[in-house]
């Protein structure tokens, strides 16, 4: 799994759970200055650390758990968190409850759009390399990529059903495209139908 679609997944996880606002900062933080293994091994145990600790669940499986929420059109959503002091308890010991399964659909779809935009904007890197006009050529394919993370999210909306609050992770998403739309039609694209 890639790393940045990796730290887009935790970064939404953390942001979208029901955890204070200063135990988000300190480990969206910790997750922007992590490799990957570090944030997979605080996604399996709870317990931010640069040195990857043992676990119940290996970050193999971890790792598999979270590309599966990311690529799997059915997205089997846990309705708890993943094991680790961390989830079950923050530092306030305030619970974190059904948040989780939403957070974790949002992340999902969050992550998924993120990766089909990179795949643009990649394919963008090669392909106006060649162009007599770099610049319209590279616009043409950000204006695809946004409108294809937008679909993506729009997509991914129907894993909503399978969690405990429905209505909430629908409108988390919602907020999302609306964002993608506010942007792409500051720069005059035509949005998304």
């Amino acid at each position: 799994m890639n790393t940045d679609v990796l730290k887009v997944f935790a970064s939404t996880y953390v942001i979208e759970s029901d955890i204070s606002n200063k135990d988000k900062m300190y480990l969206l933080n910790f997750i922007k200055e992590s490799e990957k293994d570090s944030i997979l091994s605080l996604l399996a145990t709870g317990i931010p650390s640069h040195v990857v600790t043992e676990s119940e669940i290996p970050i193999e499986h971890v790792e598999s758990w979270v590309e599966s929420l990311v690529e799997d059109e059915t997205m089997k959503i846990p309705n708890v968190a993943l094991p680790g002091s961390f989830w079950s308890t923050s530092g306030t010991g305030a619970k974190l409850g059904t948040g989780i399964a939403v957070a974790a659909a949002v992340a999902a779809a969050v992550a998924a759009s993120y990766a089909v935009y990179r795949e643009y904007l990649s394919r963008a890197a090669k392909t106006c390399r060649k162009s007599p006009d770099v610049p319209a050529c590279l616009k043409k394919f950000k204006e695809r990529a946004v409108h294809a993370r937008m679909s993506v999210l729009k997509s991914k909306m129907a894993t909503c059903q399978k969690t405990k609050k429905p209505d909430k992770c629908k409108a988390q998403i919602q907020k999302k495209i609306d964002k993608l739309n506010s942007k792409a039609q500051n720069k005059k694209w035509l949005p998304l139908r």
